[in-house]
């Protein structure tokens, strides 16, 4: 009997923890924390495969001479997207992830021009 009591005191207490608000709050800011590591981690890694396709697609031809007048023309521009680029990385800002997303994106459709666009929002 004794310890039929001590099983309800202890449910009764779990049960308290559980309904806290701060406890449930805390639970899903847990959750929120994973979610954006998560999403962090499958962003920066399509980034970077699109990025790596694309240098793969322009230094397929290393030499001038192998390229079409519009190819040329298509490096020309994108050496200066990229040499425009303006990016503080220390202050972690959303307006310098939202650039190079854009730059990669114009990279990888220009030097991939009949590729399908990748899902980037």
């Amino acid at each position: 009997m004794i310890q039929g009591l001590k099983r309800k005191k202890q449910r009764h207490k779990k049960a308290q923890r559980e309904v806290s608000p701060v406890r449930m709050l805390t639970d899903e800011l847990d959750a929120v924390r994973r979610d954006l590591r998560r999403t962090i981690r499958s962003y920066a890694a399509r980034l970077e495969l699109d990025l790596a396709e694309s240098m793969a697609a322009v230094t397929l031809h290393k030499r001038a001479e192998d390229l079409s007048r519009e190819r040329l023309h298509d490096i020309r521009d994108l050496t200066i997207m990229m040499r425009k680029r303006k990016l503080k990385p220390e202050k972690g800002r959303r307006k310098d992830v939202r650039e190079l997303d854009s730059l990669i994106r114009d990279l990888h459709s220009i030097a991939h021009p009949n590729a399908e666009p990748s899902d980037s929002k």
